[in-house]
C-alpha cells in the first residue's frame, strides 16, 4: 500500500508541483493551503497519514501552532511531521526540532533531498513501531528491578518528575522523583538536553512569563513548563538565570491525561513562584493516578 502524504503550504503552484512528484515516486499525497486547513483535512480522512510535511509561514494558522494542534490530538500525535519552509535560521531549526518535529528542509530544495528525507522518516517510523512494544517490555522489566517497592508502576509502567534550576551556567537537577533510573534511557539527559535548547531559544517564547508545551519521543511522552522566576521584570540576555523548569515524562499517554498533567505542573509552579513548599513524592503520587486513568 503507497505511504499517505500531508503536504501543507500557501503556495497553489509549489502544492500543485510536489504533489505530481510525489505521486510519480509512488506516494499518495493529500494537500491543504494552511495549518487550519490541514486539521479539517486530517478529520476527514479515513487513514491517518504516514508523514506530514508543512511550511511555517502561512495565514490562518501557521506551521508550528498547526504542529502543536497535531501533538495535541491522540490520533495524529505519532504522525511524523517535516518542516518545509524559507525559514532557516539556526534558531527556527532548533525550535522546530525542539518541538520533536522529525526534520527541517529549507527552501530552495532539490526534489531528490525531500525525498530521501522522505524515505528516512518513513523508514525510522516502520522501525519504532516494529520494535515499540520488545523495549516498553524491557523498561518495565528493569523498572520493576530497580524499585520493587512502587506497586502502582506495576500496573502502570513508569512515571518521572523533574523539577530543575539554572545554575552556573547551566540546568541543574533539583529534585527527581522516584530517584531510581531506567537502564534503557537517560531521563536525567532528556530534562536537562531540553531546558538547554529552551532557554537558547527564548526570543521565540519571550512573550509568556509561563510556557508548557509536550513532546513526544518515540515512546514517551515529556511535559515541560518553564517559568520566567521574575514575572515583572524585563526579559534581556541573561534569561537562563531567571528560569526554572518542571518536567513530567511517561510513556504512552492519551490527551486527557497530558491535559490533566499539564494542569499539575501549574500548580507546582505557582507554588514555587509564591515560595511555598511542595511535596514532590505526593505530586507525583497524584501523576500516578492520572496515569491510571482509563
Amino acid at each position: 500500500m503507497k505511504s499517505l502524504i500531508l503536504f501543507v503550504d500557501d503556495n497553489e503552484d509549489l502544492i500543485s508541483n510536489m504533489k505530481i512528484l510525489l505521486e510519480i515516486n509512488d506516494y499518495q499525497v493529500v494537500t491543504a493551503l494552511n495549518g487550519k486547513e490541514a486539521l479539517e483535512v486530517l478529520s476527514r480522512l479515513e487513514k491517518i497519514p504516514d508523514i506530514i510535511i508543512s511550511d511555517i509561514l502561512m495565514p490562518e494558522m501557521n506551521g508550528y501552532d498547526f504542529y502543536l494542534k497535531v501533538s495535541q490530538n491522540r490520533k495524529w500525535v505519532r504522525i511524523p511531521f517535516l518542516f518545509l519552509s524559507a525559514k532557516n535560521e539556526i534558531d527556527d531549526i532548533r525550535f522546530g526540532k525542539m518541538l520533536g518535529v522529525d526534520d527541517y528542509i529549507s527552501k530552495p530544495y532539490e526534489i531528490k533531498d525531500v525525498l530521501a528525507r522522505i524515505k528516512v522518516i518513513l523508514d525510522k517510523k516502520r522501525e519504532s513501531e516494529a520494535h515499540s512494544e520488545k523495549i516498553n517490555d524491557q523498561l518495565i522489566k528493569a523498572f520493576k528491578f530497580k524499585e520493587p517497592k512502587l506497586n502502582a508502576l506495576e500496573k502502570v509502567k513508569f512515571v518521572f518528575l523533574y523539577y530543575l534550576k539554572w545554575e552556573d551556567g547551566k540546568p541543574r537537577i533539583i529534585e527527581r522523583y522516584p530517584k531510581n533510573e531506567i537502564p534503557l534511557i537517560n531521563l536525567d539527559e532528556i530534562t536537562t538536553q531540553s531546558y538547554s535548547s529552551m532557554v537558547k531559544i527564548y526570543k521565540k517564547i519571550q512573550k509568556y512569563n509561563e510556557y508548557i508545551f509536550s513532546l513526544t519521543m518515540s515512546f514517551l511522552e515529556v511535559y515541560i513548563l518553564l517559568n520566567w522566576v521574575n514575572e515583572g521584570d524585563h526579559i534581556d540576555n541573561n534569561i537562563q538565570g531567571q528560569t526554572y523548569m518542571l518536567c513530567a515524562i511517561a510513556p504512552n499517554l492519551h490527551y486527557l491525561q497530558g491535559e490533566r498533567i499539564k494542569e499539575i505542573l501549574k500548580e507546582i509552579s505557582s507554588k514555587i513562584r509564591k515560595n511555598k513548599d511542595w511535596d514532590i513524592k505526593a505530586f507525583w503520587e497524584r501523576l500516578i493516578d492520572i496515569y491510571e486513568m482509563k
